[in-house]
């Protein structure tokens, strides 16, 4: 019916007479137009056309929903693969950020950093759930210049985040953990650095 402009209302009513219910069907109905689209079997202009008429979409959802269709058809990658394509190298990182911000509508930042926390999680899997990529990059601009190595950095972010009941540890119980580290003061300095501000360092007890 959507194909090719039947009774929509009926084929519905018949669907959800059948157990189906009308969220269901419209999900896959919209598959159904991406897959036309992305198989080149409709245009652009008519994957909108339906979107418009059959689904309750504004024109800005309208436009995303395309926009990350039209990645298959003018790259030969479903943006939903970008990442599956990324990781196994056939495209670059590069690439993945230029496609996340054309067919994603991501602003390079936003793009860049989805990327890169791709990458991160494929270099480092030991440090799933140890640290996440924000703290990650507060080590690689803070910590590693420092001479910082990222399994010390990431042995002090696992014990700051395994504070009772969910919570961090409190800045009294990491400096002590740091200070007993056989690192240089100035290691130090970027270390507690990479979780608070300068302003705090007075408080560390090796700056005592």
């Amino acid at each position: 019916a959507v194909r090719n402009g039947g009774d929509f209302d009926g084929a519905m009513e018949e669907l959800t007479s059948h157990g189906h219910t009308e969220k269901d069907v419209l999900s896959q109905v919209k598959s159904q137009v991406g897959d036309w689209y992305k198989n080149g079997e409709i245009t652009k202009q008519q994957a909108t056309d339906m979107l418009t008429k059959y689904f309750d979409m504004d024109s800005e959802e309208i436009t995303a929903t395309v926009n990350k269709w039209s990645s298959k058809v003018v790259t030969g990658t479903a943006y939903e693969d970008i990442k599956d394509e990324f990781l196994a190298g056939n495209i670059t990182a590069s690439r993945a950020i230029e496609m996340r911000m054309r067919y994603g509508g991501e602003s390079r930042e936003d793009a860049q950093n989805t990327v890169g926390e791709w990458a991160f999680e494929a270099e480092h899997p030991e440090l799933d759930g140890v640290i996440t990529y924000t703290q990650y990059k507060q080590w690689e601009t803070g910590g590693k210049p420092k001479g910082v190595s990222l399994e010390t950095f990431a042995d002090v972010a696992e014990f700051r985040n395994n504070g009772t009941s969910g919570s961090v540890k409190s800045q009294e119980d990491v400096a002590a953990y740091i200070n007993d580290l056989n690192i240089s003061i100035t290691q130090k300095d970027a270390l507690w650095c990479c979780f608070w501000k300068e302003s705090t360092l007075k408080n560390a007890p090796w700056r005592k």
